[in-house]
């Protein structure tokens, strides 16, 4: 999936933004959910555009099925929130009093790019549009105006025709892009551009969403394109939502890696500063790229501890994403990437395996310093406070002591030097 338009997606991961030359938007986040029910795939992907001028587009792969009919620009309303929500990481809180009341102890620790949607019926006559227009070598095989976006459905013969219809009509594509473009024109994949026309008052810093529909299943999604407008290291989080059966999900193009977890930030730092330097400091051992497994839950096992309101409750995110069938199994995957190392698509699949997992972090108080690792420390060698040990224990922690809050939600920034 790579990118000229800049619809919901701005892929960072899947495609490369287009723009008046020396006004190229570049690309740190991407976001996709991948959803698997029967043969049928749905793609929803968002990105951030950043240093977005008024006008500027997004080009992608697609595969030679997809019919622009298939393409939407879904009202999502809270479900990509509650999504987010329900398989964050989280902080879990605890005092002295709530840990023995839940007998706890350290033993424990550690190929291309539902609601309501806008769809426009492809038109059969090309308008006025400058993306519409065509030539000897790229063919216009559909158009349509969905959302904020105006898509056109191509076929080029070779990069360079692609290349050169989109320069004809204003948009400078990254000089890195050009080989990439021949490469997907040699698989013989299809190509999605669009210009996007957003409201005065639209948040520029995400797209609004696009949501794909193929009728047999995918387990590829292209990374090259987006890496040419990338000017540091790229952060994806991938949601694959498949059948119960499927059991959670992989990756098979990076290194995987594990984060701390089960620990408490050190004084001053945050669970999302934690986050972000294990997987900085697992970039910098592995070097092309890391995935972690943030979160990998059957639907039909109750989360734990679970986020409040209607996040708690898949059903209520599942169908916007296209899936139908509540009994799912979620694994929410993260990957950090270099992208002048990139030098193949994400390959996912199913491992067939089942698990109850998701990260944690323990808010840090003193008194628990004896209970629980500090992360990147370990257990304090020296204690700032100690619980009571003779404190009687009980089943299990109240629902009250669980602070469901998730650390990658939309409404929080990322670390400073990612601006």
């Amino acid at each position: 999936m790579t990118g000229w338009l800049i619809s919901s997606l701005a892929w960072g991961f899947c495609g490369t933004y287009v723009g008046p030359v020396g006004d190229t938007p570049t690309n740190q986040e991407s976001r996709i959910v991948l959803v698997h029910e029967g043969n049928e795939t749905v793609l929803t992907m968002t990105s951030d555009a950043r240093n977005a001028g008024e006008d500027f587009g997004l080009v992608m792969p697609v595969p030679v099925d997809l019919e622009i009919g298939d393409i939407t620009a879904p009202l999502l309303g809270s479900a990509w929130s509650d999504l987010d929500a329900f398989s964050a990481p989280r902080v879990v809180s605890y005092t002295c009093e709530t840990l023995f009341a839940s007998g706890s102890s350290m033993s424990s620790s550690t190929g291309g790019c539902g609601g309501g949607a806008d769809k426009t019926s492809p038109s059969s006559e090309p308008e006025s549009s400058v993306l519409e227009q065509t030539d000897a070598t790229v063919e216009v095989l559909g158009v349509a105006t969905v959302g904020a976006y105006e898509l056109t459905l191509l076929r080029a013969q070779e990069g360079d025709s692609l290349q050169g219809w989109l320069t004809e009509r204003g948009f400078a594509v990254p000089g890195d892009a050009a080989p990439i473009l021949d490469d997907y024109v040699t698989e013989g994949v299809h190509f999605l551009a669009a210009r996007v026309a957003l409201p005065d008052d639209h948040a520029r810093a995400w797209l609004p969403p696009l949501q794909l529909r193929y009728p047999y299943r995918s387990l590829d999604l292209p990374l090259r394109l987006g890496a040419t407008n990338a000017t540091e290291s790229q952060d994806l989080t991938v949601w694959v939502i498949g059948d119960a059966a499927d059991g959670e999900a992989q990756q098979l193009t990076f290194a995987d890696s594990e984060v701390e977890t089960e620990c408490m930030p050190k004084g001053g730092t945050t669970a999302l500063e934690v986050l972000d330097e294990s997987l900085d400091e697992a970039l910098e051992q592995d070097g092309d790229g890391v995935a972690v497994v943030e979160y990998s839950w059957p639907t039909q096992q109750k989360c734990d501890p679970c986020p409040p309101g209607p996040a708690a409750e898949p059903a209520t995110f599942l169908r916007a994403f296209g899936r139908v069938d509540t009994n799912a199994h979620i694994t929410r995957l993260h990957l950090r990437y270099d992208p002048l190392a990139v030098t193949d698509d994400l390959h996912l699949g199913y491992t067939r395996t089942f698990r109850n997992h998701q990260l944690r972090y323990i808010e840090h108080l003193d008194e628990l310093e004896a209970s629980f690792p500090i992360c990147f420390d370990g257990m304090a060698s020296s204690p700032a406070g100690t619980c009571d040990a003779d404190a009687p224990e009980q089943a299990s922690v109240p629902w009250w002591t669980l602070l469901g809050l998730p650390l990658l939600g939309w409404g929080l920034g990322r670390r400073s030097r990612r601006g």
